[in-house]
């Protein structure tokens, strides 16, 4: 298949997440739109984990978890930090955030277009590998992973909401209110 059809499909994704983000006007529609916000996260973090590995001149797999790791964390505050400028000092904020998004987004597709496309002769199908975890840990496995859901879904909510509404966020009472 190649590097480059799955970060096509990742950013078209997550340029449909946005338009949705942008024209939402339900909470039922915000939820749609975080799904699908997050299926295009989910296809881009495994393929650009992956398309490090190929990169890195040894093909260091433990280098490129690093780094994608750091990447994704990074990510993740400067979204956070970026959403609070949007949010405080920007004037619509609900909407200029995807739009600038949506900018980025377009800019990344094109420069998509110059990623070369490494699919070796022969290797043109998919084939999927069944995904299993040991039955001595699946227990644990589930306990973290439903644990992991829980925690990424309260910060997410959190995050997304503005520095001062934040304060307020039901599930967020335990920081201290500079109102208090």
């Amino acid at each position: 298949m190649g590097r480059r059809p799955v970060p096509f499909a990742a950013v078209l994704t997550a340029m449909a997440g946005t338009v949705l983000f942008i024209l939402a006007d339900s909470v039922a529609l915000l939820f749609v739109a975080r799904f699908v916000q997050g299926a295009a996260l989910g296809l881009v973090f495994e393929a650009s984990t992956a398309a490090l590995v190929d990169l890195h001149p040894i093909h260091d797999h433990d280098r490129a978890a690093l780094a994608s790791t750091v990447a994704t964390v990074s990510g993740q505050g400067a979204g956070a930090l970026m959403g609070g400028v949007f949010g405080e000092w920007l004037p619509e904020p609900l909407r200029l955030v995807w739009l600038v998004y949506l900018a980025a987004l377009i800019v990344v597709f094109v420069l998509l277009q110059l990623v070369p496309n490494d699919a070796r002769l022969g290797s043109g199908w998919l084939r999927p590998t069944r995904l299993a975890v040991p039955a001595s840990m699946r227990a644990l496995f589930i306990a973290y992973a439903v644990g992991a859901f829980a925690m990424s879904a309260v910060v997410g909510l959190c995050s997304s909401l503005t520095p001062r509404s934040s304060i307020r966020c039901s599930a967020c009472r335990a920081w201290p209110s500079p109102e208090r």
